[in-house]
């Protein structure tokens, strides 16, 4: 299983995490809770991870190919509902 994660300090962790939560289950199967939402997308699975005031983005292919499909869809629609807080995703390879 491939895997990346991004991680974003900002106040309004939780408020990104419902929306996006809220979003993608109009699309696709999501669970979630107040800390965690799991996003099952039919190329993998991204992960909405929120602690305090840091909102934890993840995603698991079993591809490369996937694994950049599920990570553009994410940041794209993170950018899409932060864009007013002008947030940056620096992905990592989680390992």
């Amino acid at each position: 299983m491939m895997k990346l994660w991004a991680n974003v300090e900002t106040v309004k962790a939780e408020k990104y995490q419902t929306v996006m939560a809220r979003h993608f289950q109009r699309k696709v199967e999501v669970v979630w809770n107040e800390n965690e939402a799991c996003v099952y997308f039919p190329t993998g699975i991204g992960y909405l991870t929120v602690t305090d005031n840091l909102l934890q983005i993840r995603c698991e292919s079993e591809t490369e190919e996937k694994l950049k499909i599920v990570q553009s869809v994410l940041e794209s629609h993170f950018h899409q509902f932060t864009h007013r807080e002008n947030l940056a995703l620096e992905w990592h390879t989680l390992k």
